[in-house]
Protein backbone atom coordinates (compact mmCIF):
# COMPACT_ATOMS: atom_id res chain seq x y z
CA UNK A 1 0.00 0.00 0.00
CA UNK A 2 1.27 3.42 -0.83
CA UNK A 3 1.77 5.80 2.34
CA UNK A 4 1.23 9.45 1.83
CA UNK A 5 1.79 12.44 3.85
CA UNK A 6 0.63 16.00 4.46
CA UNK A 7 2.44 19.22 3.55
CA UNK A 8 4.42 18.54 7.33
CA UNK A 9 4.94 15.38 6.41
CA UNK A 10 2.50 13.65 8.56
CA UNK A 11 0.86 10.03 7.31
CA UNK A 12 -2.57 10.25 6.10
CA UNK A 13 -4.58 7.48 6.34
CA UNK A 14 -5.28 5.91 3.26
CA UNK A 15 -7.48 7.71 0.35
CA UNK A 16 -7.62 11.14 2.70
CA UNK A 17 -6.87 14.43 1.52
CA UNK A 18 -4.75 16.96 4.30
CA UNK A 19 -7.05 17.39 7.32
CA UNK A 20 -7.44 20.48 8.77
CA UNK A 21 -5.38 21.82 12.08
CA UNK A 22 -8.08 24.04 13.28
CA UNK A 23 -11.34 25.81 12.17
CA UNK A 24 -14.79 24.82 13.69
CA UNK A 25 -15.56 21.02 14.93
CA UNK A 26 -17.88 18.35 14.67
CA UNK A 27 -18.30 15.88 17.54
CA UNK A 28 -19.60 12.26 16.62
CA UNK A 29 -21.45 11.39 20.11
CA UNK A 30 -22.63 8.12 21.33
CA UNK A 31 -26.71 7.87 21.20
CA UNK A 32 -28.86 9.42 24.04
CA UNK A 33 -32.33 9.56 24.24
CA UNK A 34 -32.71 12.06 27.49
CA UNK A 35 -31.89 14.89 24.95
CA UNK A 36 -28.12 14.48 26.53
CA UNK A 37 -29.16 16.54 29.72
CA UNK A 38 -28.93 13.22 31.81
CA UNK A 39 -27.81 9.82 31.26
CA UNK A 40 -29.81 7.97 28.98
CA UNK A 41 -32.61 5.15 29.93
CA UNK A 42 -31.78 1.62 30.62
CA UNK A 43 -33.15 0.44 27.51
CA UNK A 44 -31.00 3.39 25.24
CA UNK A 45 -28.10 1.86 28.16
CA UNK A 46 -28.80 -1.69 26.94
CA UNK A 47 -28.64 -1.19 22.71
CA UNK A 48 -25.47 1.09 23.18
CA UNK A 49 -23.94 -1.94 25.47
CA UNK A 50 -25.12 -4.87 22.86
CA UNK A 51 -24.02 -2.27 19.76
CA UNK A 52 -20.49 -2.06 21.80
CA UNK A 53 -20.50 1.66 21.97
CA UNK A 54 -17.02 2.29 23.17
CA UNK A 55 -17.12 4.62 26.13
CA UNK A 56 -20.62 2.80 27.31
CA UNK A 57 -18.44 -0.88 27.37
CA UNK A 58 -15.80 1.60 29.58
CA UNK A 59 -15.77 -0.79 33.29
CA UNK A 60 -14.39 2.07 34.51
CA UNK A 61 -17.61 4.07 34.21
CA UNK A 62 -21.00 3.71 36.70
CA UNK A 63 -23.54 5.59 34.54
CA UNK A 64 -26.61 4.15 36.40
CA UNK A 65 -25.52 5.04 39.36
CA UNK A 66 -26.69 8.81 37.50
CA UNK A 67 -30.01 7.76 36.86
CA UNK A 68 -31.48 10.01 39.62
CA UNK A 69 -30.67 12.84 37.13
CA UNK A 70 -28.15 14.16 39.87
CA UNK A 71 -24.98 15.35 37.39
CA UNK A 72 -22.92 18.51 37.58
CA UNK A 73 -20.72 19.80 35.59
CA UNK A 74 -17.67 18.23 37.69
CA UNK A 75 -19.47 15.30 38.43
CA UNK A 76 -20.60 13.11 35.37
CA UNK A 77 -20.34 9.83 33.19
CA UNK A 78 -20.34 10.74 30.27
CA UNK A 79 -20.08 14.48 28.09
CA UNK A 80 -23.27 12.90 26.07
CA UNK A 81 -25.14 12.95 29.71
CA UNK A 82 -24.33 16.89 30.09
CA UNK A 83 -23.81 18.57 26.48
CA UNK A 84 -26.65 19.96 26.34
CA UNK A 85 -27.20 20.90 30.21
CA UNK A 86 -23.50 22.47 30.88
CA UNK A 87 -23.19 22.59 26.80
CA UNK A 88 -19.56 20.98 26.92
CA UNK A 89 -18.04 18.45 25.35
CA UNK A 90 -14.80 16.49 25.78
CA UNK A 91 -12.24 14.10 23.86
CA UNK A 92 -9.92 12.06 25.31
CA UNK A 93 -6.64 12.52 23.95
CA UNK A 94 -3.70 9.61 23.11
CA UNK A 95 -0.32 10.65 24.30
CA UNK A 96 1.15 11.14 21.65
CA UNK A 97 -1.77 13.48 20.67
CA UNK A 98 -1.04 12.16 16.87
CA UNK A 99 -3.02 8.95 15.08
CA UNK A 100 -2.32 8.64 11.86
CA UNK A 101 -0.98 12.04 11.48
CA UNK A 102 -4.22 13.47 12.39
CA UNK A 103 -4.41 16.72 14.64
CA UNK A 104 -5.71 15.39 18.05
CA UNK A 105 -6.17 18.62 20.27
CA UNK A 106 -9.24 20.70 20.79
CA UNK A 107 -7.60 23.78 21.64
CA UNK A 108 -7.31 24.85 17.89
CA UNK A 109 -10.93 25.18 18.13
CA UNK A 110 -12.27 28.55 17.03
CA UNK A 111 -13.85 30.69 19.99
CA UNK A 112 -16.73 32.13 18.53
CA UNK A 113 -17.04 29.25 16.18
CA UNK A 114 -19.67 26.40 16.40
CA UNK A 115 -19.25 22.60 17.47
CA UNK A 116 -21.91 20.84 15.86
CA UNK A 117 -23.26 17.91 17.68
CA UNK A 118 -24.10 14.61 15.84
CA UNK A 119 -24.76 10.71 16.82
CA UNK A 120 -26.74 7.74 15.60
CA UNK A 121 -28.76 5.45 16.71
CA UNK A 122 -26.07 1.85 17.37
CA UNK A 123 -28.62 -0.09 15.38
CA UNK A 124 -28.20 2.11 12.21
CA UNK A 125 -25.13 2.77 9.94
CA UNK A 126 -22.70 5.68 9.78
CA UNK A 127 -24.45 6.95 6.90
CA UNK A 128 -28.12 7.65 9.17
CA UNK A 129 -26.07 9.93 11.09
CA UNK A 130 -27.48 13.18 11.92
CA UNK A 131 -26.81 17.03 13.38
CA UNK A 132 -29.17 17.02 17.32
CA UNK A 133 -27.14 20.46 18.00
CA UNK A 134 -24.65 22.66 18.53
CA UNK A 135 -22.28 24.45 21.09
CA UNK A 136 -21.01 27.77 20.60
CA UNK A 137 -17.98 27.90 21.50
CA UNK A 138 -16.59 30.01 24.64
CA UNK A 139 -13.00 28.54 25.78
CA UNK A 140 -11.12 25.08 25.83
CA UNK A 141 -9.89 23.56 28.90
CA UNK A 142 -7.91 20.58 29.72
CA UNK A 143 -10.85 19.09 31.98
CA UNK A 144 -12.85 17.96 34.01
CA UNK A 145 -12.83 14.23 33.14
CA UNK A 146 -16.14 12.11 33.10
CA UNK A 147 -16.37 10.65 36.72
CA UNK A 148 -14.56 7.00 36.58
CA UNK A 149 -12.78 4.27 38.83
CA UNK A 150 -9.19 4.12 38.47
CA UNK A 151 -7.16 5.85 36.48
CA UNK A 152 -7.32 6.29 32.74
CA UNK A 153 -4.44 6.99 30.04
CA UNK A 154 -4.21 10.28 28.19
CA UNK A 155 -5.62 14.03 28.71
CA UNK A 156 -8.66 15.20 28.58
CA UNK A 157 -9.85 18.27 26.69
CA UNK A 158 -13.21 20.03 26.68
CA UNK A 159 -14.79 22.38 24.68
CA UNK A 160 -17.01 24.79 26.62
CA UNK A 161 -19.77 26.68 25.18
CA UNK A 162 -22.32 29.81 25.71
CA UNK A 163 -25.83 28.19 26.99
CA UNK A 164 -27.62 31.34 25.50
CA UNK A 165 -26.77 30.66 22.21
CA UNK A 166 -25.99 27.30 21.97
CA UNK A 167 -28.54 25.05 20.39
CA UNK A 168 -30.42 21.73 21.06
CA UNK A 169 -32.53 20.80 17.84
CA UNK A 170 -36.49 19.86 18.19
CA UNK A 171 -36.30 16.10 16.31
CA UNK A 172 -38.00 17.46 13.61
CA UNK A 173 -35.73 19.78 12.83
CA UNK A 174 -32.75 17.54 12.85
CA UNK A 175 -30.96 16.81 9.54
CA UNK A 176 -28.69 14.20 7.90
CA UNK A 177 -25.27 15.39 8.61
CA UNK A 178 -23.96 13.27 4.86
CA UNK A 179 -26.22 15.55 3.16
CA UNK A 180 -24.46 18.78 4.90
CA UNK A 181 -20.49 17.23 4.99
CA UNK A 182 -18.46 18.14 2.48
CA UNK A 183 -15.34 17.75 4.37
CA UNK A 184 -12.18 14.82 4.35
CA UNK A 185 -14.44 11.77 4.44
CA UNK A 186 -17.87 9.80 3.94
CA UNK A 187 -19.89 7.31 5.45
CA UNK A 188 -17.58 4.61 4.19
CA UNK A 189 -14.15 6.53 5.58
CA UNK A 190 -15.24 8.63 8.36
CA UNK A 191 -13.49 11.71 9.25
CA UNK A 192 -13.54 10.70 12.82
CA UNK A 193 -10.15 9.09 13.82
CA UNK A 194 -9.70 8.64 17.53
CA UNK A 195 -10.85 11.24 19.40
CA UNK A 196 -14.36 11.53 17.78
CA UNK A 197 -14.05 14.60 15.97
CA UNK A 198 -13.26 16.91 13.20
CA UNK A 199 -12.68 20.23 12.34
CA UNK A 200 -14.25 22.05 9.59
CA UNK A 201 -14.00 25.28 7.44
CA UNK A 202 -16.28 28.04 8.83
CA UNK A 203 -17.69 28.59 5.30
CA UNK A 204 -19.40 24.81 5.69
CA UNK A 205 -20.34 25.64 9.42
CA UNK A 206 -22.33 28.67 7.69
CA UNK A 207 -23.91 25.89 5.00
CA UNK A 208 -24.60 23.28 7.59
CA UNK A 209 -26.56 26.52 9.53
CA UNK A 210 -28.63 28.07 7.00
CA UNK A 211 -29.95 24.23 6.50
CA UNK A 212 -30.66 23.83 10.44
CA UNK A 213 -32.60 27.47 9.93
CA UNK A 214 -34.51 26.17 7.27
CA UNK A 215 -35.64 23.05 9.33
CA UNK A 216 -36.45 25.68 12.17
CA UNK A 217 -38.51 27.74 10.28
CA UNK A 218 -40.62 24.78 8.81
CA UNK A 219 -41.73 23.85 12.64
CA UNK A 220 -41.99 27.60 13.43
CA UNK A 221 -39.27 27.10 16.17
CA UNK A 222 -39.00 30.93 16.62
CA UNK A 223 -36.18 30.54 19.45
CA UNK A 224 -33.68 28.13 17.32
CA UNK A 225 -34.17 30.80 13.87
CA UNK A 226 -33.25 33.59 16.44
CA UNK A 227 -30.22 31.97 17.70
CA UNK A 228 -29.23 30.64 14.28
CA UNK A 229 -29.62 33.88 13.26
CA UNK A 230 -27.40 35.56 15.56
CA UNK A 231 -24.45 33.28 14.12
CA UNK A 232 -24.94 34.01 10.61
CA UNK A 233 -25.74 37.41 11.00
CA UNK A 234 -27.44 39.84 7.91
CA UNK A 235 -24.74 38.51 5.32
CA UNK A 236 -24.97 34.87 5.86
CA UNK A 237 -22.38 34.12 6.78
CA UNK A 238 -20.40 33.65 10.40
CA UNK A 239 -16.73 34.27 11.13
CA UNK A 240 -14.48 33.40 14.75
CA UNK A 241 -12.14 35.22 15.92
CA UNK A 242 -9.71 32.80 15.73
CA UNK A 243 -8.49 29.08 17.77
CA UNK A 244 -9.03 28.83 21.95
CA UNK A 245 -5.95 29.72 23.51
CA UNK A 246 -4.59 28.00 26.54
Amino acid sequence: MEMKFDSKGKLLWPGRKEVLATGDVVFACEHNDSDYSNVCTDDAHGTNLAAARSWCTNKSTDCRAYTNGDLSTYDFPCFESIACRSWRFGIQIPKNRRVYGRPKTLHNARVGGIAFLTSRLPTVGEDERYIFGFIHTKEVLDGPAPTIRGKEEGVWEVLVGKSSTSLYLDAAARIPFWDVYTGDGSPEQTPWGRGYFTYIEPDLTSVILARLRDACVAIEDERAVSVIDGHLGSSGTRDGPGPASR
